[in-house]
């Protein structure tokens, strides 16, 4: 059988980080990844409108929640914008520094982002769980010392991020069209502003539409 190139190789993980999400359990587990950089989105732009960040709760249907605190309306409006962008972010800057070839030193920039999550923001078990999990997977990679392993996880986790900075928009534009009442941070963006959820979706969609069509441009 012939060998897969390293560009057969990438396109293999992204096709991975397409189909492996939607087997059940083994998806979900992976897909808390996305709902983790989306709450540190949250978490990050509270930290830098001033705000105070209480707790980040992850879960097992791959849902999450960020409890900040802060004086400023504008905080609150910037904080409930920035979780979709961020996960379209991270995709982009995965598969930018994917070019670099050095998956080791991405390997450690990831478990670092894991460990600041358990010391700093993740407060509930399943969360704290998934964390030490994820960690050790992560320490696993790199006790084995595999190159061609360090990439594949690298390129697939940045899968996970491209692919689901895609869908969880298009579910939210669902849910602010059938119950704008319970449609996550389109519902909080419509609070603070009064324009409908609805519209608050579309135009979260359209900002990691355009960050994918960036992301794009760093595929082999």
């Amino acid at each position: 059988m012939e060998t897969p190139s390293p560009t057969g190789y990438f396109y293999l993980c992204l096709f991975m980080a397409l189909i492996l999400p939607k087997v059940p359990v083994l998806g979900r587990y992976f897909n808390v990844f996305n709902t983790l950089v989306h709450e540190n989105g949250h978490a990050i732009m509270a930290l830098i409108t001033h705000g105070k960040v209480k707790h980040i709760h992850l879960f097992a249907d791959t849902s999450g929640t960020t409890t900040m605190a802060s004086r400023y309306p504008l905080s609150h409006f910037l904080t409930a914008l920035a979780g979709y962008p961020a996960s379209g972010a991270g995709a982009l800057l995965l598969f930018y520094l994917v070019n670099t070839h050095n998956s080791l030193s991405l390997l450690i920039a990831i478990s670092t982002f894991i460990l600041l999550n358990l010391l700093l923001f993740v407060r509930n078990t399943y969360g704290i769980l998934w964390l030490i999990s994820f960690g050790a997977l992560l320490y696993l990679l790199y006790y084995l010392d595999i190159p061609l392993a360090m990439y594949l996880a690298v390129c697939f986790f940045a899968g996970i991020l491209f692919w689901q900075s895609l869908t969880t928009p298009l579910y939210l534009i669902y849910l602010a069209a059938k119950t704008p009442k319970n449609a996550g941070d389109a519902t909080i963006l419509a609070k603070i502003t009064r324009i409908h959820p609805l519209i608050w979706s579309v135009l979260l969609f359209a900002a990691t539409l355009t960050l994918a069509w960036y992301t794009v441009q760093q595929f082999p």
